[in-house]
């Protein structure tokens, strides 16, 4: 039996984290417990969760600013336009 030239994946690795993705696509406020929602998800005992958030208004990005909950959760900017 010939030893392998492959790359071995590591036996102990890391599970891989789920997404959980928020568009506020024209969404100008968002309650207080919806913040706490997104803090939850975060911190879900033996799982690993990935928050997302698309397109926030500028309200909305102050408020992450503020909180900042911007440093735990990611937002992205996402062109709907179709251009």
């Amino acid at each position: 039996m010939r030893p392998s030239t492959e790359p071995r994946s590591p036996t102990c690795s890391a599970p891989t984290p789920s997404i959980v993705a928020f568009d506020l696509t024209g969404v100008r406020l968002i309650p207080s417990g919806i913040l706490g929602l997104f803090v939850s998800l975060t911190r879900l005992p033996d799982i690993t969760l990935r928050v997302q958030i698309f397109n926030p208004s500028a309200e909305i990005r102050e408020i992450l600013r503020i909180t900042r909950l911007d440093r735990m959760i990611e937002v992205h900017e996402v062109d709907l336009s179709g251009s």
